[in-house]
């Protein structure tokens, strides 16, 4: 099945509606696994190149140091791309194997791989409109990201039930938290290593 701009915009409106929904026909695509590959290098190119605008338009300064409050490797664009795309590689891999060992999920690595890069496409349109509003209204900007941000966390729960055919929500939170903290660890071992590499905010 081939997606239009017209399909992905009536999917995404659907995610947001109504997830279950939503989850069901995004699967039902089964789409190539090297073109979600693809796909999600992209997205992970677009949404650093967003993150990056954003945090140069408005830089998140500590108001008594004026020094960046955002790490030295999360300041350079492509350090930040590399970053990212690295944990969303290992976040597919874990929520794969992760979630076959934990309520004996049945989901392929080309679903999990599904869920992952359409929600980071979700991810990108709501970094836009966060920094559209913010530029107009820099306290709405934030309320919409933020409730994004947890809102997104009950779809990403949602489309992984899909995903692994789980039979309670519970267990795709269980793989999310599981996930995470594997993630939060292997990232801050990164960022330790980059850190390092950085000092004094050199870019590239």
């Amino acid at each position: 099945m081939t997606l239009t701009a017209n399909d992905i915009q009536a999917l995404i409106i659907e995610t947001i509606r109504s997830p279950a929904t939503a989850a069901q026909k995004l699967l039902s695509l089964r789409l190539p696994v090297n073109f979600l590959w693809m796909a999600l290098v992209l997205m992970s190119v677009l949404n650093s190149i967003v993150y990056s605008l954003a945090i140069g338009i408005n830089p998140p300064v500590d108001p008594q140091s004026g020094m960046m409050m955002v790490p030295a490797a999360f300041q350079s664009p492509l350090l930040f791309t590399l970053i990212l795309f690295a944990a969303l590689i290992v976040s597919v891999f874990a929520l794969h194997r992760m979630g076959q060992a934990i309520g004996g999920g049945r989901g392929e690595l080309g679903d999990i791989l599904t869920v992952i890069t359409w929600m980071q496409l979700l991810r990108l349109v709501l970094q836009i409109a966060v920094l559209v509003l913010g530029l107009v209204l820099p306290v709405l900007g934030g309320l919409l990201a933020l409730i994004g941000s947890f809102y997104g966390l009950y779809v990403l729960g949602v489309l992984l039930k899909a995903a692994h055919r789980y039979t309670s929500l519970s267990q795709a939170f269980i793989l999310m938290l599981a996930v995470f903290l594997t993630v939060v660890v292997g990232l801050a071992l990164i960022l330790a290593i980059l850190s390092g590499l950085f000092i004094g905010g050199t870019t590239l």
